[in-house]
């Protein structure tokens, strides 16, 4: 079997300096630390820091916090964590919900987003989660505005605060989720450095982390300047097969070929969940489908052998019998895409006076990621004629028998290499800012101003097969002298003739040469994409008076923003040439024009109903370029009737324009195998491109976010803290794009709107499907946050809880066409969980830290379309499909994280060893509906199990 590995990253030298890596851990709630000064723990230094000003206003004053719950997770927590990547640990959180990453699914191409990490708060979309750099935007690496947080300088990462809650008012579009706030050490001053490498327990994914940072004053202090660069990177792990126990197995969602309509035997459930079931649409050597040869599959050199069918087989899956010999979950996806990335960050400062500062910074980001796909497979759809040279002579004398002059087969095509990917991303960022204070009314005014510029570059390779060169290459024949060409070139004078076509071998494996491979799949769909963000904004806050409650502060700005998009593709790409990719390239800009106003006003202080009252409003006018004006708010109080206790309360309207891929998209013509067409009795449709245009008459969705919480830091417990906020986000408008599966469903189901998306050729057959966004949708998520800390002295040394934990009551969809669908707990995809809490436990004794963490998964189900029933079922819809089996089980993982301090020659050195799923818990089996996908949902679980990093970090 000849396979050709996808490009892979120079890791060679770097896996001689790798150790091991940074481990367990939680968050430190900020929320938890609206009434008292937050507490900011370090290695070994359990000193209370006076105030740090955390993100979720922009008005900062001593002992204020905003209504909205913000949880902040500090450097020691971060370094703390399992993961090579800080945004990887981030997902941990129970506010995150399919969060993109290199562990999270390698299989999707035509969208290019491989080897990206993008936070998803909520589950709600990366696209509804706003991600800042101190405080500002940073530009996407994607045309769907979410930001690659492989792109933020992470060795000067000082903490994060997470906002789960609404604040378009105060941040401006896509904050409808919330905000995350990278939060840089801009005063870093000294060296330091990080060495890190890691392994799983299979052996595998081997990575390694190396950075260096310094940082100095100058000019006798008035100026400061810092420079940091990273190099990181991990060799990914194709397939789980080989490596991994639970990869041997396979589940799938089957057409259960009982269910009959037309019959009226709508009693049992339309689908049946089956382990060892394997695709029917092809074989590693070739299988006929259909006709009365259905059945014959070929051998490795191209001899006959009969395929034997299990119990169960419908037409597309078989269960039993020879599933395995036709299963491709050996041929999967990637596991851990591959990665190598370098980051690059310099900053310099300088005051002009004692009340003016002037800086400028650059971030500089490249990254290149490898991910294999699947089988570049062709499913039912190779015609073989009965004069083709390959055809092993029994055959053809059956056929001739048969009266059969061709036959329809399918074929893993294992000569071909993998459907993969390699993405290479660069982005640089300027930006520029002047920022300083001054006196009036009687109060301190701090303004600024800010600039910047952000490009990507963005070039994507999707290694994949010509469909024309193949079909040409697989119609070979027999010349006189006894040459096999293609049957173009049979005949020198045919206008058609292809010289350079070079037949292929469709029976068996290792039987095609390296020139027979390259014709059919040389080059692959290429797209060349940039993106350009430019952002400017004064900003003023101040304090103007005071009233019998305290002093009243404010807060006031302007912004403006451009986002910019170019995508030139391949020719090839633009005639959907190839079996997935083909991309057109996106085209387009638009503009921003937004004000602001902040305030908090004290309402009360120390009278006999409150020890403090204070309201907090801001309000935002946004003006598009694409689609007109709209305004956000923000009201919220906080109250201590008591000294132990805050209520806070919060009510906002938050916004997100439609993004430059929803807007400007030419088109997205994906690979779509395996869909049913419910017109011909759910028969699997040959595969066919479904095409994702733009909609230009898009608006922005609105969203209505109430918060209600309560801080509880008794007296009686010193270093207790816990806080519970109820939550509800209800998105109206939201922009919503109806599936290609949906859109054939929908049609069948009488939904005519849909059946114009439907491009059938003369027989009937499909052969596209036009899917596009619209504000159809209206989402709506009630949830409820709980957050817990105690910490205390244990014998010599300091002992540390916390728990973070989030439970939803409901997230429904509404697209006002079907009935309401509640995708909390729908496990199997991006949607949240019903539940998921973290814990951890840290002991800290003379410099030797020891931390454990457990994360803890509810269980969940397929999808809320599915009714379970094995008898007596109701009818099945589009919406209400029956099913005999829809449960995920639970999970549970542990992990851990030992940390050193060492004290040497004026040198603080740490070394370390942290180990995540320490007990190499396994993902559940969550079965679905396409052959090709792994069995187990890798958004959400963990599919390396145990791995090991280790390090050592020092600073002078």
């Amino acid at each position: 079997m000849i396979q050709t590995k996808l490009r892979r990253a120079p890791f060679a030298r770097a896996r001689r300096m790798q150790s091991l890596t940074i481990g367990a851990t939680a968050a430190l709630a900020a929320s938890i630390t609206a009434v008292s000064p937050v507490y900011a723990q370090s290695a070994g230094d359990s000193a209370v820091v006076d105030e740090i000003v955390v993100t979720g206003s922009r008005i900062i004053r001593d002992g204020y916090e905003a209504p909205t719950p913000v949880t902040v997770v500090g450097v020691e927590t971060l370094q703390q964590a399992p993961t090579q990547q800080i945004s990887e640990y981030m997902n941990t959180l129970p506010a995150f919900a399919g969060t993109l990453s290199t562990t999270s699914g390698g299989n999707e191409m035509s969208g290019a987003r491989q080897s990206q990490n993008n936070l998803n708060l909520r589950g709600l979309d990366v696209f509804r989660t706003l991600v800042l750099l101190d405080g500002h935007r940073v530009v996407s690496g994607d045309v769907n505005s979410s930001v690659n947080i492989y792109d933020i300088p992470q060795s000067l990462i000082s903490r994060v605060d997470v906002i789960t809650g609404g604040a378009s008012a105060v941040y401006g579009s896509d904050a409808i989720a919330g905000v995350v706030n990278f939060v840089l050490d801009k005063n870093f001053t000294g060296i330091k450095s990080e060495v890190q490498g890691g392994i799983t327990g299979q052996g595998d994914n081997e990575s390694f982390k190396v950075n260096l940072t310094m940082g100095t004053p100058f000019a006798g202090g008035r100026g400061h300047i810092i420079a940091s660069a990273e190099y990181a990177g991990n060799n990914g792990v194709y397939g789980a097969v080989d490596s991994r126990d639970w990869g041997f197995d396979t589940a799938h969602i089957l057409v259960n070929p009982e269910y009959n309509p037309a019959t009226g035997n709508t009693s049992v459930p339309q689908f049946v969940v089956r382990s060892q079931a394997s695709t029917l649409l092809a074989a590693p050597g070739g299988i006929i489908t259909s006709g009365p040869l259905r059945g014959v599959m070929f051998g490795k050199n191209g001899e006959p052998q009969t395929y034997e069918y299990g119990p169960l087989a419908n037409s597309q899956f078989n269960v039993g019998g020879d599933w395995y010999y036709t299963d491709v979950n050996r041929y999967n996806q990637s596991l851990a895409n591959e990665l190598s990335r370098q980051n690059a960050y310099a900053r310099v400062s300088y005051d002009l006076t004692d009340n003016v500062n002037v800086f400028f910074h650059v971030i500089q980001s490249s990254s290149t990621g490898s991910a294999r796909s699947k089988l570049d497979d062709s499913l039912a759809n190779i015609t073989i004629n009965i004069d083709n040279p390959y055809l092993d002579p029994v055959i053809a004398a059956r056929m001739a028998d048969l009266g059969l002059t061709s036959f329809t087969m399918g074929s893993f095509n294992l000569d071909l290499p993998y459907m993969g990917s390699t993405n290479d991303r660069d982005m640089l960022t300027y930006a520029a800012g002047i920022e300083g204070s001054f006196d009036a009314f009687g109060s301190t005014w701090n303004w600024d101003v800010f600039g910047q510029i952000g490009k990507t570059k963005g070039d994507f390779l999707a290694h994949v097969r010509n469909k024309n060169n193949f079909n040409l290459a697989v119609d070979a024949v027999r010349t006189a002298d006894g040459s096999i060409v293609c049957r173009v070139n049979a005949d020198a004078s045919t206008a058609n003739d292809v010289p350079a076509c070079t037949p292929w071998n469709p029976f068996g494996w290792g039987n095609n040469s390296p020139e027979a491979i390259d014709y059919s799949k040389t080059h692959g769909s290429f797209l060349a994409q940039r993106t350009r963000q430019k952002v400017a904004t004064p900003g003023i806050t101040g304090e103007p008076f005071s009233n019998w409650a305290g002093t009243v502060s404010l807060a006031a700005g302007v912004e403006w923003r451009e986002e910019w998009v170019r995508g030139t593709p391949d020719p090839l790409s633009l005639l959907n040439a190839y079996t997935a990719g083909n991309y057109k390239g996106t085209n387009g800009d638009y503009t921003v024009t937004e004000s602001y106003l902040e305030t908090v006003v004290p309402l009360a202080k120390d009278v006999s109903f409150a020890r403090s009252l204070d309201f907090n409003g801001a309000v935002r006018f946004t003006d598009y370029s694409t689609s007109g004006s709209v305004t956000t708010w923000k009201a919220g109080l906080t109250y201590d009737p008591v000294d132990d206790v805050r209520i806070r309360v919060t009510r906002s309207r938050d916004i997100r324009a439609p993004n430059l891929i929803e807007l400007f998209a030419a088109g997205t013509a994906g690979q779509s195998p395996g869909f049913r067409d419910p017109f011909r009795n759910n028969e699997v449709i040959p595969t066919f491109n479904s095409n994702g245009i733009g909609n230009l008459n898009l608006k922005p969705e609105e969203a209505d976010t109430t918060g209600f919480g309560v801080v509880y830091q008794p007296s009686f417990l010193p270093g207790f803290s816990t806080s519970v906020d109820y939550y509800d986000i209800n998105i109206e408008g939201a922009v919503d794009t109806v599936g290609t599966q949906e859109t054939l469903d929908r049609c069948f189901d009488g939904q005519q709107v849909l059946c114009a998306n439907i491009t059938r050729d003369a027989s009937g057959q499909v052969i596209g499907v036009t899917t596009l966004p619209v504000n159809l949708s209206t989402l709506h998520q009630r949830g409820l946050d709980v957050e817990a800390s105690y910490r205390t002295q244990l014998g010599s040394g300091d002992l540390t809880l916390r728990a973070l934990g989030t439970h939803i009551y409901f997230s429904k969809k509404d697209d006002g066409l079907n009935p309401v669908q509640d995708v909390a707990g729908d496990n199997s995809g991006t949607n949240p969980l019903k539940e998921r809490w973290t814990f951890t436990a840290s002991y800290a004794l003379q410099g030797l830290t020891v931390t454990w963490a457990g994360r803890s998964l509810s269980s969940g189900d397929y999808g809320p379309q599915y009714i379970q029933c094995t008898e007596n079922c109701p009818v099945s819809t589009p919406t209400a499909q029956t099913i005999d089996y829809n449960h995920i089980p639970a999970r549970f993982y542990h992990d851990l994280s030992f940390s050193y301090d060492i004290d040497a020659m004026s040198t603080d050195m740490q070394v370390f060893l942290n180990v995540r799923n320490v007990l190499d818990e396994q993902p559940p089996m969550v079965p679905n509906t396409a052959y090709w996908y792994m069995p187990t949902n890798p958004q959400l679980y963990d599919t390396l199990g145990r791995a090991f990093f280790a390090g050592v970090r020092i600073r002078m």
